[in-house]
């Protein structure tokens, strides 16, 4: 194990070997080679990100270098087929997705609800979402009253919908927020979820709110091999998964 200094970022070295990604590395090596005017063997692989858009179904790479010789750095996100991709847009694309097929749920929440009984209640927060423009409150007479008047203006008519549709729901607005908690049927909340007032929805389970966000690229960042005459040595930096340092 060593320390190395690339690109100002310090990076603590361990012993690896090549891995299946190794061909789209060399690839991505290449492109950025020319990108930060470099030798390919100047250009240092210092990450690589290996993500999975579920709904898409597409697993993508994502590599960085560095730069030897100007300490410049550069990255390249990539296909599986190697194909070079806009990980925004791939990102946004999934999104759409998931938005169409789960709605304001997220995709564990949406499975969590489906399996349960279709009368079966549920305690959900609905977070409501906020409009492109709000008022500068500073300037009423009384700003905070004006700024609750405003929540509850936006807030209200989603607890009236809910009432209307569903005349047995239980609903509350929270307090300053853009939110209300509501008690409804499972099968009822995967119809309310697709609502484009709401922003996101939650079980109301303290524990399960702290479960609810599901990442949108599944994978594993890799501080990767770092090759030439900084290392000496083909070595990797670490390995994250989903968070998680494993190695």
């Amino acid at each position: 194990m060593a320390l190395k200094l690339l690109g100002g970022v310090l990076c603590v070295l361990v012993t690896g070997a090549a891995r299946a990604e190794e061909p789209l590395l060399e690839e991505a090596r290449s492109i950025c080679a020319q990108r930060l005017d470099e030798s390919a063997d100047d250009t240092i692989a210092v990450a690589t990100t290996t993500g999975t858009l579920s709904e898409l179904g597409r697993t993508h790479f994502l590599f960085k270098f560095v730069g030897l010789n100007h300490a410049d750095s550069c990255s390249v996100a990539m296909r599986s087929d190697g194909v070079e991709i806009d990980p925004e847009e791939e990102i946004q694309s999934e999104l759409e997705l998931r938005q169409a097929k789960y709605g304001a749920l997220s995709p564990d929440t949406h499975a969590r609800l489906s399996s349960l009984p279709p009368d079966g209640l549920v305690d959900v927060v609905l977070w409501i979402a906020r409009p492109a423009h709000t008022p500068d409150f500073r300037e009423a007479s009384n700003p905070w009253d004006a700024k609750q008047e405003f929540v509850s203006s936006i807030v209200a008519p989603v607890i009236n919908r809910l009432l209307s549709e569903f005349p047995y729901c239980e609903a509350t607005a929270v307090p300053s927020s853009f939110s209300a908690t509501a008690r409804l049927k499972a099968s009822d909340v995967l119809q309310v979820a697709v609502w484009q007032e709401l922003e996101s929805v939650e079980q109301a389970a303290a524990m399960e709110l702290l479960q609810t966000s599901t990442p949108v690229w599944h994978g594993t960042h890799r501080l990767h091999l770092v090759q030439g005459p900084l290392s000496g040595a083909s070595s990797k930096l670490g390995v994250v998964e989903d968070g998680q340092w494993v190695s």
